[in-house]
């Protein structure tokens, strides 16, 4: 394969809609959950009153609020996933495109490099043959031999102005060629820089989209740098007792929520097993159970 100088922007158009209409579904999944808890609540109004019927209230609508929330994110994520992702595949497409027209303008270089060499080649045998038929004219030579010498300039000096007539037009479609060569270059490089553009667009759109839960009545406060959402990677190995729910949502009450996949079950507490808070290989170390985490993508 010929070195064009450039190359087509790497990545996964098709997974990346894939990825984008998986988050849309969380986002769905986790409206229907505020849904219900909000319903739950109104159907309990009419025959529950007093304390504890207000407190259930309003931790529901701190649950509702944080679904919601945890669905807008996705949404979000989700949206920035699908433009990246259309975006991606246009600039690859592009820089399909300007690699094979770049490495057919590399074969034509060769191609005009090749004919332009031969024309000079046969400029130079030409300029020969005229200096060597006109050096036999200057001789003193009889009638019959200088006809002959005079046809033999003619026919020499025919050829040097064909020979140098093929030069030029092998001299300008090199530099044809040449020029085409550094257009498509300039559109490679333009397309690899734009989807560069556009992954650090999306990046930055994902890095932003934090959710923080709401602290819950009777929860500690959130631990310092806490808070943190993590899009498109697979739940943490949460530590902490044997009680963490399941539920690929949320569990109430224990301040974290985990969107897109379900969390690792805890072991029993004595320190051993998925639970023990020790570092799985590839996977960063995430606060435990309380600490307020979100996490988007599993």
């Amino acid at each position: 394969m010929l070195d064009v100088g450039f190359d087509v922007a790497p990545g996964s158009p098709s997974e990346l809609a894939a990825a984008a209409t998986r988050l849309g579904a969380v986002a769905d999944g986790l409206d229907e959950h505020a849904g219900t808890v909000r319903g739950t609540a109104q159907s309990l109004c009419p025959s529950w009153r007093g304390s504890a019927a207000a407190a259930y209230e309003q931790l529901s609508e701190v649950i509702r609020g944080h679904f919601q929330g945890a669905a807008r994110t996705s949404r979000t994520a989700s949206a920035a996933l699908r433009r990246y992702s259309r975006e991606l595949d246009r600039f690859q497409q592009d820089g399909r495109t300007a690699f094979d027209q770049a490495e057919h303008w590399l074969e034509e270089i060769e191609v005009q490099t090749g004919r332009l060499r031969a024309a000079e080649q046969a400029v130079s045998a030409a300029e020969l043959d005229l200096a060597g038929a006109e050096s036999s004219a200057a001789a003193p030579l009889g009638a019959w031999h200088a006809a002959d010498v005079g046809a033999r300039v003619t026919a020499a000096q025919a050829a040097l102005d064909k020979a140098r007539a093929e030069a030029q037009v092998a001299s300008r479609a090199l530099e044809a060629a040449h020029h085409e060569l550094a257009c498509w270059q300039a559109r490679g490089r333009s397309a690899w820089e734009e989807a560069q553009r556009a992954a650090d667009r999306a990046t930055g759109t994902l890095a932003a989209n934090r959710i923080t839960a709401p602290l819950l009545p009777g929860m500690p406060p959130p631990q310092s740098g806490s808070g943190t959402t993590v899009i498109g990677g697979a739940p943490p190995h949460h530590s902490g007792g044997a009680n963490l729910p399941s539920s690929p949502h949320s569990g109430v009450g224990s301040g974290t929520t985990v969107i897109g996949g379900a969390p690792s079950h805890a072991g029993s507490g004595s320190g051993s097993g998925s639970g023990s808070g020790e570092r799985k290989p590839g996977r960063p170390a995430h606060p435990g159970v309380g600490s307020g985490e979100t996490v988007i993508g599993g």
